[in-house]
């Protein structure tokens, strides 16, 4: 069995370790997790919200998370279609010091400097999660150009307050 712990900002309230070989051992299938869950006993189970009310809320959030998610601008330029995802997921203080995600139309994010400044440090964050993901698989593949190329990028952005 491999040694399991919680990803950087996913910290649970369970043994990460306990938790990773019993999914192991359901075969990762998530609808044995939730039947699992169910019992108090399970190391599971403070990980689902119960309240129904609460649950629904949840889901009906996620279902909103995804339709923004699906949609994209269509734009012309010099003759050529392309597309680029509608809304941009950025984290934005708010009044109260703490930082929210929240989807910003694209449109808000190329005119206005400081959404875009955001969004080159979200895109930056997002190049050191990939290939800290894809890092392990090097051996593996053709992909150390692309690797290059990342830390090429990653380097460049360690000056600006860009580096993950």
């Amino acid at each position: 069995m491999p040694a399991y712990r919680w990803k950087k900002g996913k910290t649970r309230n369970a043994d990460a370790q306990v938790v990773g070989e019993r999914i192991d051992r359901m075969g990762g299938d998530v609808h044995l997790v939730v039947e699992d869950a169910r019992s108090s006993k399970s190391p599971f189970h403070e990980l689902f919200e119960w309240d129904d009310k609460a649950a629904a809320l949840q889901h009906r959030l996620w279902q909103a998370r995804q339709v923004v998610r699906s949609l994209e601008i269509v734009i012309q330029k010099n003759g050529e279609t392309r597309t680029a995802d509608a809304f941009v997921n950025l984290k934005i203080e708010e009044e109260e010091g703490q930082p929210r995600q929240h989807y910003v139309p694209w449109r808000s994010m190329i005119e206005d400097p400081e959404m875009r400044r955001l969004y080159e440090q979200h895109l930056i964050r997002d190049l050191g999660v990939l290939q800290s993901k894809y890092a392990n698989f090097k051996e593996f593949s053709d992909w150390e150009p692309l690797f290059v190329a990342i830390e090429s990028v990653l380097d460049k952005g360690e000056g600006d307050d860009l580096h993950p």
